[in-house]
């Protein structure tokens, strides 16, 4: 079993893809379900996965009508989610392509840019000894008409607000969350692969 799984879980653009990339310099490989999502529906689509990617990661073409497809990057991706890979593979599926990704490349230490589905999390639970869902709250974002929410009901759970042009000062919060765990897992796992309190 690996050590800790952090699911950031917050509304698009409020900070998640900064804060997980800056928690690489504390020891935490950084994931997405999405990434799971990417390869489908490129697969599904017959278009290549890297352009998909450009265009559904920029606000100003994920709404636009793809020419090669006749649909929207994010209409794209949502059909295949839902009446694609869903029906037919479960409602845990990219959970249980994330945690297989983690397995994979030994992260034994995750943090997670786009949780907001429930099913996703099991799977997680499954492979890693904690894990922490990390709610995001930033004044003037939401989910909107987003299919992803926030996760509440998970033992573990927590609540953040961000502040505007502050990440590292919130990756400093989140440390500080995590902070019992991660001396737990000094103790009993010496040396833990972390940067992070002079574990290392």
């Amino acid at each position: 079993m690996s050590h800790l799984s952090i699911i950031l879980n917050g509304p698009p653009g409020c900070g998640k893809d900064t804060i997980a990339k800056l928690m690489n310099e504390y020891g935490f490989h950084e994931h997405s379900f999405k990434r799971q999502l990417y390869i489908e529906t490129a697969r599904y689509y017959g278009v290549n996965e890297d352009e998909l990617v450009a265009r559904a990661t920029v606000r100003e073409l994920k709404e636009e009508v793809w020419e090669a497809t006749g649909v929207s990057p994010r209409n794209m991706l949502i059909h295949t989610s839902e009446n694609v890979i869903k029906p037919r593979l479960g409602k845990d599926f990219f959970g249980k392509a994330a945690a297989q990704r983690c397995q994979q490349q030994s992260s034994t230490l995750a943090v997670f840019s786009d949780g907001g589905f429930a099913e996703e999390i099991p799977p997680l639970k499954e492979l890693y000894k904690y894990v922490v869902v990390v709610r995001l709250h930033r004044e003037g974002f939401s989910f909107g008409d987003d299919s992803r929410t926030y996760l509440d009901g998970f033992i573990g759970g927590v609540d953040l607000t961000l502040e505007e042009g502050a990440p590292e000062k919130a990756v400093r919060e989140i440390l500080w969350i995590v902070d019992p765990i991660m001396m737990e897992l000094k103790a009993s796992l010496h040396p833990v692969n972390v940067k992070y309190r002079g574990y290392l």
